[in-house]
């Protein structure tokens, strides 16, 4: 359902916003700040049916805003990722049984989510997106039905990466004494210390 929670007292209370004037199903939320903040979604509730859409809100979520829409039926924005308060990625994933319609997308903002542009992942029917991760503003992976995906210039080109199928979580986190770990959650669960 397009419903989400704030709270605004660390937890001890919880409102319901209500987005079903602009999405059909919430599958990943992120804020940047209090105020700003963004949910990845599609237009209807049935799965599949929708275009895939990113909603950004400026007010805490009491006013929500269509920033990019697929315009292609039977998609969804899965998951998102932002290494900086500029920069943010999110997965979209394909419904559309047609098999001459294999290629697949992610989508970029570099303007805090003022703006997204679509960039090729892979041309293959299979490779149905889920979660994304980028460890900065450059360097990034995605999985997919068929294996997962690293990037090291944005997203402009990908290369194979073997992390397992299925991954719908990737997860960067800082390490103590420097460096970072990458965990990518699927069939699997894979680390990658870098």
């Amino acid at each position: 359902p397009a419903m989400m929670l704030r709270s605004e007292d660390s937890g001890d209370s919880w409102k319901v916003i209500d987005l079903t004037a602009c999405a059909g199903m919430i599958l990943d939320v992120r804020f940047l700040t209090p105020k700003t903040g963004f949910v990845a979604a599609a237009s209807p509730s049935e799965e599949g049916k929708g275009e895939a859409r990113i909603l950004r809100t400026n007010d805490g979520g009491k006013s929500w805003k269509v920033v990019y829409a697929s315009g292609r039926p039977q998609e969804n924005c899965w998951k998102m990722s932002w290494p900086s308060n500029k920069t943010g990625y999110a997965t979209v994933q394909s419904y559309d049984p047609d098999p001459a319609k294999s290629k697949r997308v992610i989508i970029k903002t570099t303007n805090g989510g003022t703006s997204w542009k679509e960039l090729a992942l892979v041309e293959d029917k299979k490779a149905q997106e889920f979660g994304i991760g980028f460890a900065d503003d450059k360097r990034g992976w995605v999985g997919t039905r068929v294996g997962g995906f690293e990037t090291r210039d944005g997203g402009k080109t990908w290369k194979k990466a073997e992390f397992g199928i299925g991954v719908n979580k990737i997860r960067i986190v800082k390490k103590t004494g420097g460096g970072k770990a990458g965990f990518a959650i699927g069939l699997d669960v894979h680390r990658l210390d870098f």
